[in-house]
């Protein structure tokens, strides 16, 4: 089973789209996306959502037209508020599966999707593991 992997992509379309032609070209059966999916912008939640809505469902129909499944988490770039819409996208497709705090099995492979990342000096706090023990977490965890 050949599988490509990719990150921060950062709802670039044209990155997903050399994603998906290099992918074709290998004979990928999957193209496994590990977080920082979603675009950045002035206004983050409408244009994280508006991708959600009606980008990524047409790029997963086109994975699906190659014979390749997308699998794909979200990264601490990636709107926490968004996560129930990006589920929702992810299950309603048929040929893409959500790693966001899952694990899924395909062709005696696991994956496991884990979207906490370590304290970074980026501004966006939703999916930040903290690194020392007294460390406070803004989700109480």
């Amino acid at each position: 089973m050949k599988i490509l992997y990719t990150t921060d992509i950062h709802g670039r379309t044209h990155c997903f789209d050399t994603v998906l032609e290099r992918a074709a070209k290998a004979g990928a059966s999957a193209i496994v996306y590990g977080g920082d999916l979603l675009p950045l912008g002035r206004d983050l939640f409408a244009v994280q959502q508006a991708f959600l809505e009606n980008w990524l469902p047409d790029y997963i129909q086109r994975c699906a037209g190659r014979g390749i499944t997308l699998l794909a988490t979200l990264g601490n770039m990636d709107l926490r508020g968004l996560d129930g819409l990006f589920h929702q996208v992810m299950d309603s497709s048929g040929n893409s599966l959500s790693l966001l705090d899952e694990s899924i099995g395909i062709g005696g492979y696991t994956f496991v999707g884990c979207a906490m990342t370590t304290d970074g000096p980026f501004s966006l706090k939703d999916r930040c593991l903290r690194d020392l023990p007294d460390s406070v977490s803004p989700f109480g965890g």
